[in-house]
């Protein structure tokens, strides 16, 4: 998955958890807290100064909600995009807006369909009593 201008098979491992970390909006307190490391562990993963040990990688891709190909290789489910709630009501208001033109376009259609039918039946009408 292309993340904007980040491709995270380009991207060292540390590029990845740090993507992955903030994506999921946690300080590097909590997470490293979370797996039963310092700070200053994670923070040297972060920066490829350290690689965590195999049996943290599972650990890592429970906390953080990715794939183990992604944090290793850059493959497969990655972090999720944050998402603001104002992106959210943002979308919600298009989506009503939308709604709402779209009954008005529907209401449009079956008015003029009523006033056509109209039509048709005075055309009918004008062309039964014209004169033979």
């Amino acid at each position: 998955m292309d993340y904007g201008h980040y491709r995270a098979q380009d991207h060292a491992l540390g590029g990845r958890i740090s993507l992955a970390r903030e994506s999921a909006m946690q300080s590097i307190e909590d997470t490293a807290c979370q797996l039963g490391v310092t700070t200053q562990i994670w923070m040297d993963w972060e920066c490829d100064r350290a690689s965590p040990e195999s049996y943290h990688m599972p650990l890592i891709t429970g906390v953080l909600r990715i794939s183990l190909p992604w944090l290793v290789a850059g493959q497969g489910l990655g972090p999720t995009p944050f998402v603001s709630a104002s992106d959210v009501e943002e979308v919600r208001r298009e989506l009503h807006s939308a709604t709402v033109d779209a009954i008005s376009a529907q209401n449009r259609v079956q008015e003029l369909l009523r006033r056509l039918q109209e039509l048709d039946l005075e055309n009918c009408r004008l062309e039964l009593n014209r004169p033979q």
